[in-house]
C-alpha cells in the first residue's frame, strides 16, 4: 500500500473512532464530563471518579479512542510527508507540517498514559492519590489544540497550493486549522469549539477520501 493510501485509511477511520468514542460514548457510557480549566481540582476529581465507576469501559474506551486518534495523527503526518516528497510550492509548509504532527501525537500519549496512571493510583491509594496526576494529563492535554492547529494550517496551504488530493479541500483544511488554534482561547465547552470539532471530522474524513481514491496529484 502506498503512502497516499495508508494515509487516507488512517484519515478515514480515525476521525470517525475519536468522534464516536470520545464524542459519545465517553459521556454517555462513563458519564466523564469534559474538564473546565476554572476548576482544574474538581474537574479532575469528577472525571477520575466517572473513569472508576466503570473501569472496564473506561479501559475499553481508552484503547479504541486513543487508537483511533493516534491513526489520524499519523495519518496527517504520512500526508505531509506525502506532500513535501512531490516537491514544488508548499513544500516547506508540509515539511514543518511533518514535523509537527509527531509532536501533536507524543502530547496524547503523554495524556493517555496519565490518565492510566491516574486511575491505577486512585484504584490502589484512593482517588485523592490519583486526582494531582489527572490535572496534569488534564493541562498537557489541554494546549495540544494550539500545535495541532497550526500544524493542519500549514498542511491545508501545502495541498492547497500543490493540489495533493484536492485544492478546495487544502484550504478547507487551512480554514479548520486556524479555528481549531484559535478555539483553543475560548471554553472547551463553548458551541464554537463543538463546530470546529465537526468541521475537522468531516473535512478530514474528505481527505481521507480523497487520498484513497487519487493514484496521484492532481
Amino acid at each position: 500500500m502506498s503512502t497516499r493510501k495508508l494515509a487516507g485509511l488512517f484519515l478515514t477511520i480515525g476521525p470517525v473512532g475519536v468522534f464516536l468514542i470520545w464524542g459519545i460514548l465517553q459521556g454517555a457510557v462513563l458519564g466523564a464530563p469534559n474538564p473546565d480549566p476554572d476548576a482544574p481540582t474538581l474537574s479532575a476529581t469528577t472525571y477520575l471518579q466517572a473513569n472508576l465507576d466503570n473501569q472496564v469501559a473506561f479501559t475499553v474506551l481508552g484503547v479504541l479512542g486513543g487508537l483511533s486518534f493516534f491513526a489520524l495523527l499519523v495519518g496527517f503526518g504520512l500526508l505531509a510527508l506525502e506532500v513535501r516528497s512531490a516537491g514544488g510550492a508548499g513544500t516547506g509548509y508540509a515539511g514543518a507540517a511533518a514535523l509537527m504532527f509527531p509532536s501533536v501525537l507524543a502530547i496524547g500519549v503523554a495524556n493517555w498514559g496519565l490518565e492510566k496512571t491516574a486511575v491505577d493510583l486512585a484504584v490502589k491509594e484512593g482517588i485523592e492519590a490519583g486526582v494531582p496526576m489527572q490535572v496534569i494529563a488534564n493541562g498537557i492535554g489541554g494546549g495540544i489544540g494550539v500545535l495541532w492547529g497550526v500544524a493542519l494550517l500549514l498542511l491545508g496551504v501545502a495541498i492547497g497550493l500543490q493540489k495533493t488530493v484536492s485544492a478546495v479541500l487544502g484550504w478547507l483544511l487551512a480554514l479548520i486549522g486556524a479555528l481549531l488554534f484559535v478555539t483553543n482561547f475560548l471554553d472547551a465547552n463553548s458551541p464554537v469549539s463543538f463546530v470546529v470539532w465537526i468541521g475537522l471530522t468531516l473535512v478530514t474524513i474528505a481527505v481521507g477520501v480523497s487520498a484513497l481514491r487519487a493514484p496521484k496529484a492532481n
